[in-house]
């Protein structure tokens, strides 16, 4: 018998760390006690104290204010490229395992294309191009994202599509859309939800990252690679700049990580 995912810790404490940090981003302009693009020089590089708590940096900026709505910023690329890469995987996984043969072998090698190149490398060249907006990152991020869940989906939809429900299903004279729909796709919640967990938490790395090399969200914009990118000039002096996006930027993966292996021990029959 399964336990209740309630009684599972890696669940509860991931989804506690999410659950905190979504409420930290969405009511960011109530909760931060300054505007993140205030530029106060003489405060320059001032130590966490109790009006500043975290600090401020080189332009005299509040770094809490700049955690706080660089948090949104992380979770919205991610909420949007997880979810564009989870539909068009859906989708184009299903028709490769659904109607298999050549339809299977052409999107298979295609795929197999896409992830011939890093991804994050990917990403970063057509940034590079495209020029640093929070857009041109999404868009960036989705090219090969994609993927992992076709992929995973294929897999699914080889093994289900075999089982009798769906066979009585088409015995019945169901079109394929609602085959697919009805019967294939509930049954593919589980695996898409370990999988998105997974994804989030590397989407929010990657894009961190490419803040932090310069070409992610525009300069003017309070993001944690930009403040960690900032940070590491004066390491020594200020470490607070680096130290508390980079805790956020930690604890949010943390969260993410949490949460797929607690959904992904709750759905392995094995360990019930």
């Amino acid at each position: 018998m399964k336990k209740s995912l309630s009684k599972n810790f890696l669940f509860v404490a991931g989804l506690s760390i999410i659950s905190f940090m979504l409420i930290m981003a969405i009511f960011a302009p109530i909760l931060s006690p300054f505007s993140p693009y205030d530029i106060q020089l003489e405060n320059r590089f001032l130590s966490p104290n109790a009006i500043n708590w975290f600090g401020t940096d080189e332009n005299g900026s509040d770094i809490f204010s700049k955690v706080l709505f660089g948090a949104r910023i992380s979770l919205m690329v991610a909420l949007c490229v997880v979810g564009i890469n989870c539909f068009v995987g859906l989708v184009i996984g299903s028709i490769a395992g659904y109607y298999g043969k050549w339809v299977d072998s052409l999107i298979m090698r295609i795929i197999d294309m896409l992830q011939a190149f890093p991804g994050f490398l990917l990403a970063l060249s057509m940034v590079a191009v495209l020029g640093p907006s929070i857009r041109n990152l999404i868009l960036a991020m989705c090219i090969s994202g994609w993927t992992a869940f076709a992929r995973l989906v294929r897999g699914e939809v080889l093994h289900l599509k075999h089982k009798e429900y769906v066979q009585a299903a088409v015995a019945l004279g169901a079109k394929t859309p609602r085959v697919v729909l009805l019967h294939v796709w509930p049954n593919l919640t589980g695996p898409l939800i370990v999988q998105a967990s997974f994804a989030m938490a590397g989407t929010i790395i990657a894009e961190s990252s490419l803040s932090f090399l310069g070409l992610g969200a525009p300069p003017t914009e309070p993001t944690w690679g930009s403040l960690l990118n900032m940070g590491r000039k004066v390491l020594i002096d200020a470490p607070h700049i680096s130290i508390f996006p980079g805790l956020c930027i930690v604890l949010l993966v943390l969260g993410f990580n949490f949460l797929g292996d607690g959904v992904r021990d709750y759905l392995d029959p094995k360990k019930h």
